[in-house]
């Protein structure tokens, strides 16, 4: 473990883990506990000149660095270890059936029962397949050393349950292999038509999971809400979303127990309404994420990214949001996005900046636009985010040929014609929207031409719409947006 992934275990630890390190120190004056209190100040993302400086004044050597890392990290991993026993269910049921080993192997076949007893209990509470099956495999073992009486009832009774174990196991197996899949970032660069039909008829075979962990449920879930949405049936996804939200309502601990699976349920629901344009239940969930409280920093990053996302999403996609947003709730969400930003996914980062840019752009504030635009490079093809990225190219070819006003605004158009041709085909929108920024480029300043320039650019874009769903593509919804800031201007 080098320094960088010490601090970000340190930065990771929640207030419990926090003190159960810090108090395994003796001595609070030692090198050690003063290097661990600094790892412990030092935001991220972690920097080794603040690390040297730091050592430099209290006088350990550079050459001596190893060795307090390494004493550093077998401290901190012993005492996660030592309180993730206390609390751990898992942990608790693997220490029971450890016992129950030896003490079978051992003859003690009373006590091994009521160890396998204990473990039986903690398996039912977080529903392990896994576990289940080595308890009864287990029993069977101790019925066969036993050999005082008639086995075969009892024993065919173990061999049930090993076999729906074993069944259950493998489809826990099933499902979070398909989840990696899918969610994996290869999704959305070679081969992805085959790897979505290879998931599709993956998850045909499976039913519901009822009797897994509440992880491989929400696995599951998130699978059926993502294909669904693939194959343009978000009412489909929505239904998916809404099963696995009413087993945390139902089960209230879950949501204390488990706010990680909590807070991936609530995203995947509140992507499902935002696809229905259901906003006022989008508002709802938002809610409901906003409620949840935790001092673990992981959990509360990935919180706030779903939370900020899909604050944005509703305030670039409901008309009556957006034209009663204020200026002040806006910074509220940058001011929180700037302090968890270092910790969201590159590709959540992303769509995060282009929704700071859209709403920005058709707030008319092209500054701050262009700020968040420039997040993106444009010189190179972004493998994660492609769509978004070309938007920006559009973004961008507006912002320096109609605003900042470039010389030779024709070099400008050549160079995002060429960039959006080499990374894919331009698609009808594109072309309609780099034409007509030509035409507001050529208009006369005069307010019944830029008018006139205006509703044909919206009467084009409008014609770009799906025919089946008549919805337009996210690039032409801001530019039509972009098109009625610009028309109340003129008034």
């Amino acid at each position: 473990m080098n320094f960088t992934q010490l601090h970000h275990l340190i930065q990771n630890l929640n207030s419990a883990e926090h003190r159960q390190v810090d108090n395994s120190f003796e001595d609070k004056e030692s090198k050690y506990y003063q290097l661990y209190d600094h790892l412990v100040g030092q935001p991220l993302p972690f920097s080794e000149k603040l690390l040297k400086a730091f050592c430099l004044k209290i006088n350990i050597s550079e050459g001596s660095l190893r060795t307090y890392r390494g004493r550093l990290s077998k401290q901190i991993s012993r005492q996660l270890l030592l309180l993730d026993a206390k609390d751990n269910a898992f942990f608790q049921m693997q220490e029971h059936l450890t016992i129950a080993r030896i003490y079978i192997r051992k003859e003690a076949y009373e006590l091994a029962d009521e160890e396998l007893k204990k473990a039986e209990k903690l398996e039912k509470e977080i529903v392990h397949p896994g576990s289940r099956w080595e308890i009864n495999s287990l029993r069977a073992r101790q019925l066969f050393q036993e050999d005082e009486r008639s086995i075969e009832k009892e024993l065919d009774r173990f061999h049930r349950v090993m076999q729906k174990a074993a069944n259950d196991f493998q489809q826990q197996v099933d499902i979070n292999l398909i989840y990696q899949k899918l969610f994996s970032h290869g999704m959305r660069q070679k081969k992805k038509a085959q790897k979505w039909q290879e998931i599709i008829e993956g998850i045909k075979k499976i039913e519901f999971p009822s009797n897994a962990s509440i992880e491989t449920k929400v696995d599951y879930i998130a699978i059926q809400n993502r294909v669904h949405l693939y194959h343009k049936q978000p009412a489909e996804a929505l239904k998916y979303s809404q099963l696995g939200f009413e087993i945390f309502e139902k089960n209230p601990h879950l949501k204390s127990n488990f706010p990680r699976y909590y807070i991936t349920l609530l995203d995947h629901y509140i992507s499902s309404a935002a696809q229905m344009e259901l906003f006022d239940l989008m508002r709802d969930l938002l809610g409901k994420l906003d409620e949840i409280i935790t001092d673990d920093p992981l959990v509360a990053s990935k919180k706030q990214a779903a939370f900020i996302f899909h604050s944005l999403t509703l305030i670039c996609y409901d008309t009556s949001t957006r034209d009663t947003l204020s200026i002040g709730t806006l910074e509220q969400l940058k001011t929180l996005y700037e302090q968890y930003a270092s910790r969201f996914l590159p590709s959540r980062r992303l769509s995060i900046n282009y929704l700071f840019c859209h709403i920005y752009l058709v707030r008319l504030d092209y500054g701050a636009a262009e700020y968040f635009a420039d997040f993106f490079d444009i010189h190179v093809r972004n493998t994660k985010r492609p769509d978004l990225q070309r938007i920006i190219i559009l973004v961008k070819n507006f912002l320096d040929v109609v605003v900042n006003e470039y010389e030779n605004p024709e070099s400008i158009f050549q160079r995002d014609r060429n960039k959006l041709y080499d990374w894919g085909k331009e698609s009808d929108y594109e072309v309609v929207v780099l034409r007509n920024i030509q035409n507001i480029l050529e208009c006369p300043p005069i307010r019944a031409a830029k008018k006139e320039v205006y509703d044909k650019f919206k009467e084009e874009l409008l014609a770009t719409a799906d025919p089946h769903t008549k919805k337009m593509h996210s690039g032409a919804i801001l530019f039509d947006q972009l098109l009625t800031a610009l028309k109340k201007r003129l008034k």
